[in-house]
């Protein structure tokens, strides 16, 4: 894919790419753009996305923000909406709320982090979401709990856990696991 920003106060960003692993048709493609700024102490940001591919065709839209509550504890907030309701059973907006508390910093040994997120996403308002939680068909509801920690220089530690359920029916999942990162 190709992706391009410019901008310095006000970043404008856009990206094209072939679909992920996720599609079956060599045919399909992610289109987005979107800005980000700094409105005082808020950052807020924009962004429209774009995924063809054989069998549908899905608009979505996104707006956000994030802020500083105390010192070293962030709140932010992402309300996302498609352009059409290609499950029926349900909506076509969704929301995620996180509340960060530090975070762990790879260059910074001992350095460490805690999360929480509460996730209200239906099937019609995202493209492929950006949680390691089960998403459903119908998409999901649900929390998740991040901890991470440097354990030395460029080793970080993370515990995760989600409880997570599906939009339509009964079915939930409960999800515990472990990541330890590398960088270089």
């Amino acid at each position: 894919g190709i992706k391009v920003s410019y901008g310095e106060k006000v970043k404008v960003w856009g990206y094209a790419l072939k679909a992920n692993e996720y599609t079956d048709a060599s045919s399909d493609r992610v289109y987005a753009a979107g800005l980000d700024s700094k409105i005082g102490a808020v950052d807020v940001y924009a962004a429209y996305f774009r995924g063809e591919c054989d069998d549908a065709n899905q608009k979505i839209y996104n707006v956000g923000l994030s802020f500083d509550v105390a010192k070293d504890l962030n709140l932010s907030y992402e309300y996302m909406m498609g352009d059409q309701k290609y499950v029926p059973e349900v909506s076509k907006d969704g929301w995620v709320a996180t509340l960060a508390y530090k975070g762990a910093d790879a260059a910074t040994p001992g350095s460490w982090g805690l999360s929480a997120t509460y996730y209200d996403q239906p099937v019609n308002a995202y493209l492929n979401p950006t949680t390691d939680a089960k998403v459903f068909d119908d998409g999901y509801k649900g929390w998740g709990v991040v901890a991470n920690y440097a354990l030395a220089k460029n080793i970080v530690a993370e515990l995760s856990y989600y409880d997570t359920e599906a939009k339509v029916g009964d079915q939930d999942e409960k999800l515990f696991y472990a990541d330890l990162y590398f960088t270089f």
